[in-house]
């Protein structure tokens, strides 16, 4: 399976590598979940906003934990694809929509159960069933991908059948996409002492289907943030680039192809700057 991919490195990564405040000589720290987040957010529109809540596992089978948020966050993805939507990843602000859910895991099958609520009041606006066959069933990527179009559209917005495509078709598997989600929650922490767990995820993600970008960006995203961690503390930082782009070379051997047109690169702005003030001095 050959697949244009868009490599969506966290937004900081190019920015911060620039900017003047991570070297500031009278900080020893960055708070990097708080920078993060602030990032992903400067780079949202400011309306529709949805925030998505963590699934409820309502059976607890063992080994179903990941999908708590690994639900909550594939979703969270094809919604932000199209940039026409605002998803926070936490709840920081006022939203004009919620999403709550909850699964169960019965019988070789995943239900889902997706409600839409009325930011401001609560009111409950929609509610999704969808159920599949899981593990193993590409089902899991297309369902859930309807699902989120649905969403799209009672936000007022228009879907990029593009980019949902994108997300939808970077793995027809399960286990992938549940080793790649494992990493990513590990990673999101931003805290180095975490990343190397994260990257037996990454990896395994990439044994499990080594043509599907993936594991390959999770790598990218997991060396640049180290990177960027040590440049900052000003210790050696070179060698977790290059092994960030030697991630992008084998993406390229299995025929994985990479728009590096849609990396973002814009100025940091000065409220960004002042996130750094929780720093230990």
């Amino acid at each position: 399976m050959k697949c244009k991919i868009t490599i969506h490195v966290f937004t900081l990564f190019l920015l911060l590598f620039h900017s003047s405040f991570l070297f500031a000589k009278d900080k020893t720290c960055v708070d990097w979940p708080k920078v993060m987040t602030q990032s992903d957010l400067d780079q949202m529109p400011k309306n529709p906003s949805i925030l998505i809540q963590p699934f409820v596992d309502f059976t607890k089978q063992g080994g179903d934990d990941w999908l708590v948020l690994g639900l909550r966050d594939y979703l969270s993805d094809i919604l932000r694809a199209g940039k026409n939507i605002r998803v926070p990843p936490i709840a920081t602000e006022t939203k004009d929509f919620t999403i709550t859910g909850k699964f169960q895991h019965i019988s070789g099958n995943l239900r889902v159960f997706v409600s839409i609520l009325n930011g401001k009041n609560g009111e409950l606006l929609k509610q999704l069933e969808i159920t599949f066959s899981y593990p193993g069933n590409r089902d899991f990527f297309v369902k859930l991908s309807q699902a989120a179009t649905e969403i799209i559209k009672i936000a007022g917005a228009k879907p990029d059948t593009n980019a949902i495509a994108r997300i939808r078709d970077a793995t027809a598997s399960t286990r992938a996409y549940e080793a790649y989600s494992k990493g990513r929650q590990l990673l999101e922490n931003f805290q180095p002492e975490k990343s190397e767990a994260a990257s037996i995820w990454f990896n395994e993600a990439k044994k499990i289907d080594y043509r599907s970008p993936l594991g390959y960006t999770g790598m990218i995203n997991l060396y640049t943030f180290l990177g960027l961690y040590h440049k900052q503390r000003q210790e050696p930082f070179a060698l977790y680039f290059q092994k960030a782009e030697e991630e992008i070379s084998q993406m390229k051997k299995v025929g994985i192809k990479i728009d590096f047109n849609k990396i973002e690169s814009k100025l940091i702005n000065d409220s960004t700057q002042k996130i750094t003030d929780s720093c230990v001095e």
